[in-house]
């Protein structure tokens, strides 16, 4: 909760080192209007700095498109019958490649696909038999009896996808069978990112004060669409089994990596933490803020925001599990699917699948606005740092980024959209993500200081943070995050697509994206210590000036540093520079007077 980047000029900071600006040319940040527009926009949201904001500016791309599909989905749940709900034609779907999945077929639904595959993976060859039958799959090849032929192929089907699926996949994407063939732009999904962008830009070309209120609604609404697509889906039937499922501990996940890895990376997204958003809204918040309450408000809103939300994904998925007559296992999946197969197919057969289609993707909406403003605001505003001449044309500086966004994101919307999603997914949204929170503990354990770290939150705050605080940071956080990182770079898998292995140079494509990144900490550290004389203390020093922007606060900084001998830590000593009794004594930045 606490990411921070010392010594850096163009960042805004951490909650706790938002208000200290050292360059005196950029304005007095903008306040929060209220104390409850900073924290819904924080739950909203629910060198370093460089990699930081790199992330947020791919990431901002590729999760505008996911947006997308929700808003079109929205758009969709006004028709009835749902569209998703049957094999229509008016959307392109065949009885070759689309099926009802249906309550009356239960588990008997077989589809022939499923049996091609289970024949040629046995290795069935009976070739003693006096009439046989080729069976092909995946570029193999089997022969069986006629008699095994018809008794096996007996009653299924020769469509290879639920209506949901088929209406995700041909339909939602119209996906192409590879990545090279990624053909025009689909017109549907490129108006429905066009209005998405029109509605981002809208809700933050005029900064917080404007983003601050939009989050009052969009941070607090999806509650009560929860509460009540909740009471509807634990009074289901089978809500309990998807409840068992959910809640039942597996113990021997434990001891699975992977378990783990995604549980952090969960945490991550779920926070905002390494993305800047939570870096973003600190910078607003008045220098005397209490950051300890907001911080124990955010996670304590985020876990059970989580545990809330999932109780009422697994109700319904129990109910649906229950309808077809299949374990759970069969209708949970993973990434998009989740939210755009198999919930929209649990929807359309409750009663008025409409409303709570409605409910559902309102409430996703409102979600990915959210996420998407606390995105946008970071790197507009880290934009405007860098730059202080855009800091007087907020106005310009947005519509430029959500411009210049949307052009970029435009592959996106082609037939290969989902392809590249992946990619950028796979590598921008986990690997940096872990990268710069490493780094962070890094930086703020150990370069900038645990003591100075310390002095600056009870400057700020009056008390200090807790030991389990600078224990977790200094020690826990690095090890864990360094371990997860190492994890992550040797377990990470080809990129898939269902059972489509995307091709090497894809993946490759993912890893430039990466390592752009990456390098950025790499290069700004080699210059910091280039420009520093290749002093490595003072490289990794914040500068001498480094305080509060305030004059008020600045002053009286500077003296209670000096007082508190913890400078001596970090400045080493020069011609202007003179220890006295272990305490530093050298000419400090001139401090503005007091009014």
């Amino acid at each position: 909760m606490l990411p921070a980047t010392p010594g850096q000029k163009m960042m805004p900071r951490s909650p706790a080192l938002a208000a200290p600006i050292k360059n005196a040319r950029v304005a007095v940040r903008e306040k929060w209007s209220n104390h409850m527009e900073f924290l819904c926009s924080c739950i909203g949201n629910s060198g370093n700095a460089f990699s930081m904001m790199w992330g947020a500016f791919i990431t901002t791309i590729y999760y505008q498109v996911v947006l997308t599909y929700a808003f079109l989905y929205l758009f969709h749940s006004f028709k009835r019958p749902l569209p998703w709900s049957d094999c229509f034609k008016w959307w392109g779907a065949t009885p070759e490649g689309c099926y009802r999945r249906s309550p009356e077929h239960g588990s008997g639904q077989r589809l022939c696909e499923n049996v091609r595959r289970n024949l040629v993976a046995a290795g069935l060859n009976d070739t003693g038999a006096a009439h046989l039958v080729a069976v092909s799959y995946m570029n193999r090849t089997v022969l069986v009896s006629q008699n095994e032929y018809s008794a096996r192929f007996a009653g299924c089907l020769n469509a290879n996808a639920s209506s949901t699926e088929a209406f995700y996949n041909d339909y939602v994407l119209n996906a192409s069978p590879r990545i090279e063939d990624a053909g025009e732009l689909q017109p549907a999904l490129l108006i429905c990112y066009g209005l998405c962008w029109t509605l981002i830009f809208l809700a933050i070309f005029k900064g917080i004060q404007v983003s601050g209120k939009v989050a009052l609604i969009t941070a607090t609404a999806p509650y009560y669409m929860l509460g009540v697509m909740l009471l509807r889906g634990i009074t289901l039937p089978g809500a309990s089994i998807g409840l068992r499922y959910l809640l039942l501990p597996r113990w021997e996940s434990l001891f699975d990596g992977r378990v783990w890895a995604a549980a952090t990376e969960q945490v991550f997204y779920s926070l905002s933490i390494g993305t800047g958003g939570l870096v973003l809204y600190g910078s607003f918040q008045e220098f005397r803020a209490d950051m300890h309450g907001s911080v124990r408000i955010i996670c304590i809103m985020d876990f059970m925001t989580s545990a809330f939300a999932s109780l009422v994904i697994f109700s319904v998925l129990g109910n649906l599990a229950h309808t077809l007559d299949v374990p759970v296992d069969e209708v949970v999946s993973a990434g998009p699917g989740l939210a755009f197969i198999t919930y929209p197919e649990a929807l359309a057969l409750l009663t008025f699948p409409n409303v709570w289609s409605v409910l559902f993707f309102t409430m996703l909406f409102m979600l990915g606005i959210d996420s998407q403003m606390a995105n946008c605001e970071f790197v507009i505003k880290s934009v405007q740092d860098l730059f202080p001449p855009l800091e007087g044309r907020r106005e310009v500086a947005t519509f430029l980024y959500c411009v210049a966004c949307f052009l970029i994101g435009l592959p996106l919307t082609t037939r290969a959209g989902l392809y590249i999603l992946t990619i950028l997914d796979n590598y921008l949204g986990a690997l940096i993500v872990l990268f710069t929170c490493f780094g962070e503990t890094l930086i703020v354990g150990w370069a900038y200081g645990m003591d100075r770290f310390c002095f600056d939150v009870a400057f700020m705050t009056g008390r200090c943070p807790s030991y389990y605080f600078l224990i977790g940071i200094k020690y826990v956080s690095p090890v864990v995050l360094g371990t997860f990182l190492v994890y992550t770079l040797a377990t990470l898998p080809r990129s898939t697509v269902g059972d489509y292995v995307l091709p090497t140079w894809a993946d490759g494509y993912g890893w430039v994206l990466a390592l752009v990144g990456m390098a950025a900490v790499v290069i700004i550290a080699v210059a910091r210590v280039i420009q520093c004389g290749s002093n490595w203390q003072k490289a990794l020093s914040p500068d001498p000036d480094w305080g509060p922007y305030e004059a008020k606060y600045r002053a009286r900084y500077f003296v209670q540093l000096e007082e508190s001998g913890i400078a001596a830590l970090y400045y080493p000593i020069d011609k202007d520079t003179r220890y006295v009794g272990g305490a530093f004594r050298s000419p400090m930045p001139r401090i503005p007077a007091i009014n």
